[in-house]
């Protein structure tokens, strides 16, 4: 019996290493979703309650109206939302303005350090699902120096053939985020800007001690599956952006501006030619 043991080949015990450890990691992720569909948030229901309602952008300019007086979340905090939106609809996120470039991205099932783990990870996702986010509420609570949008949205999920635009069944997917929106600086430009993210599936908790969801071994253990997914997800898919797609970009951009530049000129000169006739008439 030993001897059979002894004669494994080895390619063999590698399949049933690897067979472990993707078994061990699907299961672990299967718990994540599981404690987040069955268990209640009670740490962001708190949080909720303790945040204040606000609009997108301002209703109306009515002052006469009560909605006039509602709070609105600022520029700043609305280009922030916007940014989170297109990252869920799996729109790759580029360096802006407005997206810190060491993002912090807590999701119940992956954990993702920094803009290009991010990015490779909406690429991943692209391959397999499209979504499609709508903002149901969102509230605004501020601690100091960082400013917190809890938003509640539900997705339109649409899952795809691998590697092809064929879609197979659609569903609703409700979810919360909370976006930590804090100033960061650059030398001596100080900006506020998008540093760190929590997507929790179901509004339920993340199996996790990071964000104070499950303050135990299981916790830990939760943060190690989601940080290996994360590093999955980079490394199977890794996403260069070279000079020549920089410049490609700019170009376009450039060649965009040219173009609404050449319209208003066009305009002030129809304006200046009306406001000549009429002085001649």
């Amino acid at each position: 019996m030993f001897a059979t043991r002894g004669n494994v080949s080895l390619p063999r015990q590698i399949g049933r290493v690897c067979t472990a450890v993707i078994g061990v990691h699907m299961f672990m992720g299967a718990s994540c979703i599981l404690y987040s569909l069955l268990c209640r948030d009670q740490f962001e229901e708190a949080q909720w309650a303790c945040s204040t309602p606000v609009f997108l952008k301002r209703p109306t300019w009515r002052f006469w109206d009560p909605l006039f007086f509602r709070p609105f979340l600022s520029g700043v905090e609305q280009k922030c939302v916007e940014s989170w939106m297109n990252i869920m609809s799996l729109d790759p996120p580029e360096l802006s303005q407005y997206v810190s470039s060491r993002l912090i991205t807590q999701d119940t099932v992956v954990f993702l350090d920094g803009l290009h783990e991010l990015r490779d990870g909406t690429e991943f996702l692209k391959l397999f699902i499209k979504n499609t986010p709508y903002v149901k509420d969102i509230r605004r609570q501020a601690l100091r120096d960082v400013t917190f949008i809890h938003v509640k949205v539900n997705s339109t999920v649409t899952t795809l053939v691998p590697f092809t635009e064929r879609e197979l069944f659609s569903f609703n997917f409700p979810s919360t985020a909370v976006l930590q929106i804090e100033q960061v600086r650059n030398g001596n430009l100080v900006s506020q800007k998008l540093t760190g993210a929590e997507h929790r599936w179901f509004n339920g908790p993340a199996l996790s001690r990071q964000t104070a969801s499950c303050q135990n071994v299981l916790g830990d253990a939760g943060d190690l599956c989601r940080r290996y997914t994360g590093f999955l997800m980079w490394t199977m898919l890794t996403k260069t952006t070279t000079i020549d797609q920089v410049a490609g970009r700019t170009v376009k951009n450039a060649a965009q501006f040219a173009k609404e530049l050449r319209a208003l000129e066009d305009t002030r000169d129809e304006v200046e030619i009306d406001h000549d006739l009429h002085a001649i008439r």
